[in-house]
């Protein structure tokens, strides 16, 4: 590994070790244990669904000289972390959604799918930035950073414009976490697919990313969808989930209809031999 890979290495590492701490001790400690019943299932879950993912990515779908390589795949999946924990504070510091107040202080159960949604959809565009050829950790970073500020801004306008968030920060409203969850996920979806590809430049990247526009039909949707929702005091559990589970298949649709990932023949021939 060079010198800049060792310290990201080490970076990631010491926010690896913050984030474990964080995620779990208040599991164990807070009092009374009972508290946090709901949300220990599912904190478990998180982390190895995302592990899972990032365990696919590197040992197949990752950069040529990644797939074959354990210490680099290690590498990719400590970075992975320290960017779901850094992505997630930024949940916290844009939508005021924060897994350590909403769940272990405060106790409340409709912020528990809102922030799983959220810690996969940061999991999956990372994952996807890490798709395809490219000569540098740096090159996963810049496409999974374009993918989660598009991510950030897609969910401010979400809330700007129904105010889902207070939904489940003030008004507790179980439906409404089950809806926020399901439409990060599929933002998640569809940017990690954006993110994909092999590196050419900077702006090839910046442009490539024109692939997620199904994101802004799908904004639109949310947006009536939850306006509807809210409009309707009787909104159950059964319908939000509904809802939901037709945003993840929008999402999933999209992943058929778009052209294959970006290539750079220029990877092929370092493959093959022909450049060193």
């Amino acid at each position: 590994m060079s010198g800049s890979e060792i310290l990201i290495l080490i970076i990631s590492l010491v926010l690896c070790g913050f984030f474990l701490v964080q995620w779990f001790f208040p599991l164990f400690s807070v009092w009374p244990q009972s508290r946090v019943k709901f949300a220990r299932r599912a904190f478990f879950l998180m982390p190895l669904s995302a592990l899972i993912v990032f365990i696919i990515t590197v040992t197949q779908l990752a950069s040529f000289d990644v797939v074959i390589d354990p210490a680099y795949q290690i590498f990719y999946i400590i970075l992975g972390f320290a960017w779901i924990y850094l992505s997630l504070i930024m949940v916290s510091f844009f939508l005021g959604l924060s897994w350590k107040d909403d769940i272990f202080q405060l106790n409340n159960k409709a912020a528990l799918p809102a922030l799983f949604g959220a810690y996969l959809a940061a999991g999956l565009v990372y994952a996807g930035a890490n798709i395809g050829d490219g000569p540098g950790w740096w090159c996963v970073v810049v496409a999974g950073g374009i993918g989660m500020i598009i991510f950030h801004i897609i969910n401010i306008l979400f809330h700007k414009l129904t105010g889902i968030i207070d939904k489940i920060t003030v008004d507790r409203d179980l439906s409404a976490g089950i809806r926020a969850g399901c439409f990060f996920l599929s933002c998640g979806v569809i940017l990690g697919r954006a993110s994909g590809g092999d590196w050419v430049s900077f702006s090839q990247t910046v442009i490539d990313f024109w692939v997620a526009w199904p994101i802004l039909p799908l904004l639109v949707i949310a947006v009536i969808a939850e306006q509807n929702f809210q409009k309707n005091k009787t909104t159950t559990v059964g319908s939000s989930i509904l809802i939901g589970v037709i945003y993840l298949l929008i999402a999933i649709a999209v992943l058929f209809i778009l052209p294959p990932f970006p290539e750079n023949p220029l990877y092929s021939l370092i493959q093959e031999g022909f450049i060193k």
